[in-house]
């Protein structure tokens, strides 16, 4: 398997990866294997933390030494009636920075045939999704 590794990029600084965090490792989340895919596009990331109890934040804190992560922090709705990750996807990318925003679910990874694509801005929201589970 290729090594991937973040690499910046001017050429494509109006986007931002980005990913809501709510107890991933106690949920066993496959979350660094869905950030770690993200890295060859060389975009900012955006980590929302929603109230972690477990480790997930000191996960993202480690993996920041590999590629710069920006941390907000919001609460989680958990009287929603099961719309909290809805809610709390639309709370992150009003607080991005770019342009135009990634959301990429924790169980969510991008494959190499997809990187060209996110990059031209063709057809941004027809990409095929393959989860874990």
């Amino acid at each position: 398997m290729q090594k991937m590794k973040w690499q910046p990029s001017s050429e494509h600084p109006k986007l931002t990866v980005v990913i809501v965090a709510h107890n991933l490792v106690s949920l066993y989340y496959p979350f660094i294997e869905s950030f770690v895919s993200a890295l060859p596009l060389g975009c900012k990331c955006l980590v929302g933390n929603f109230g972690c109890t477990d480790s997930t934040m000191e996960v993202f804190k480690t993996l920041s030494n590999y590629a710069p992560i920006e941390v907000y922090n919001g609460k989680w709705q958990s009287d929603t009636g099961g719309t909290a990750i809805g809610i709390a996807t639309q709370e992150l990318i009003s607080h991005c920075k770019t342009p135009f925003a990634l959301n990429l679910q924790a169980c969510e990874i991008l494959c190499e045939d997809c990187y060209p694509n996110i990059l031209r801005g063709v057809r941004p929201l027809a990409f095929k999704m393959r989860h874990f589970w």
